[in-house]
């Protein structure tokens, strides 16, 4: 049988974990929110006539949809 201390514990580190997931989801949203904004500077370089690689392109997408995966997970 569990006691009184234990339970508590058990709370107070159960409450811990649910903060340090929450802070690593705001990082992953702050990683997206990056990733759409050199995304939208690849495509303000294609508007204007400057040609981004596709390095540029493929690491951009990749850093992307990997902030979303990160997110749904955590959903």
């Amino acid at each position: 049988m569990e006691t009184d201390t234990q339970t508590a514990a058990q709370s107070i580190n159960q409450r811990l974990a649910g903060q340090a997931l929450g802070t690593a989801k705001k990082f992953v949203v702050v990683f997206g929110t990056l990733a759409a904004t050199v995304l939208a500077a690849d495509v303000a370089l294609s508007l204007i006539g400057e040609e981004p690689t596709s390095f540029m392109c493929g690491r951009t997408g990749g850093v992307l949809a990997s902030a979303v995966v990160l997110y749904w997970l955590w959903k």
